[in-house]
């Protein structure tokens, strides 16, 4: 049986959107050693507007970092953002969760 060159391959957008948010979900839920590498830098993509699209899978990513984190009292749990300077500070993540709850039903549910 032979195999169909990649360039044959072809996704829908909406088909590459499900295949993406189901590998970040999976690294953020199952893969332990993803927890350094996704925490706390999954919060560097809530409020460029670039982003927008990912907005819901990447909050879900966020909850459960966080969750498991603050349920394990891991030290890193809470961070310095003057530290990680490229995170926002809280002030604009409120602000862009209050945003994104103000549309609960848009594109996945980003409420």
């Amino acid at each position: 049986k032979s195999k169909k060159p990649i360039d044959d391959l072809k996704y829908s957008p909406k088909e590459l959107r499900g295949m993406a948010d189901n590998i970040l979900t999976i690294c953020a839920t199952t893969i332990d050693c993803m927890e350094d590498v996704l925490w706390p830098y999954l919060l560097e993509t809530i409020v460029p507007n670039d982003f927008i699209g990912a907005a819901a899978i990447v909050s879900k990513g966020i909850a459960f970092l966080g969750n498991k984190k603050r349920q394990e009292e891991e030290e890193d749990y809470l961070f310095d953002f003057d530290e990680f300077v490229n995170v926002p500070k809280p002030p604009e993540l409120v602000v862009r969760f209050l945003v994104l709850l103000s549309y609960p039903l848009r594109r996945g549910n980003l409420g």
